[in-house]
């Protein structure tokens, strides 16, 4: 079996698109073939590393040239792991078939048929036990979406009332200095129909003027163009 507590990690090491299955007579078994690894000695001379032989003679003078040391790494071992898995989500199934010496697995493609029709059966209740969990599990995130939704509801309409509050407040405030205005230009009016005409014409004048430029004081106005919270949050 493969050791738990490996010398290297290879991150990028190449894995199939799609994994391949035999399907046995209730449940789908997945199948696949691997080199093995060994951990060997290797002695790095001349910038590369290879095996470490004990047996050849070894000359002090030529390690000292060369700079040699020594390591453990993992190579090819040339012999292969058939591995079968469970394909199905959330079912942890795994067993595994090492060619010890030559043609060794070949002499138990019999047992690894046999072994797929087996496990097939076995799996079959982690199968239902794992498909079970998982609607719950989709239930309980349908229930955590509904209620995320719902406080969101809540939270934007608040938040629309209390735009749609301040903006009618800004708007009665604005109303309210135009409606001072307006009084103070109708006491203006006022005044001038007491003045001489020479007087009255020039100030009538003005008194247009600031009348164009103040523009229309209808409530209804501002009320017309006021954004409830149902035009703020659809």
């Amino acid at each position: 079996m493969p050791r738990k507590e490996p010398n290297h990690r290879y991150p990028m090491l190449w894995s199939p698109d799609r994994p391949t299955v035999v399907y046995g007579p209730d449940a789908a078994i997945g199948l696949t073939i691997v080199e093995m690894s060994e951990l060997v000695r290797v002695r790095y001379v001349n910038g590369e590393y290879v095996k470490d032989e004990d047996d050849r003679p070894r000359s002090r003078s030529r390690y000292l040239s060369d700079r040699s040391w020594t390591t453990d790494k993992d190579l090819p071992s040339g012999r292969f792991r058939v591995v079968l898995y469970s394909p199905h989500p959330s079912v942890d199934w795994m067993e595994a078939f090492d060619e010890k010496s030559a043609k060794a697995l070949e002499s138990r493609i019999g047992r690894i048929a046999s072994r797929v029709k087996s496990a097939s059966k076995e799996l079959v209740p982690q199968i239902e036990e794992a498909r079970r969990q998982a609607r719950i599990a989709h239930q309980a995130f349908l229930e955590q979406q509904r209620v995320w939704q719902e406080k969101e509801h809540r939270r934007r309409l608040l938040e629309a009332r209390q735009e749609s509050e301040k903006r009618l407040r800004q708007g009665i405030a604005q109303w309210s200095d135009l409606k001072a205005l307006a009084d103070f230009l109708e006491t203006a009016e006022k005044s001038i129909e007491g003045l001489p005409p020479e007087t009255a014409a020039p100030m009538a004048e003005r008194l247009r003027l600031a009348r164009e430029m103040l523009g229309s004081i209808d409530p209804l106005e501002f009320l017309r163009d006021w954004r409830t919270p149902d035009d703020i949050y659809k």
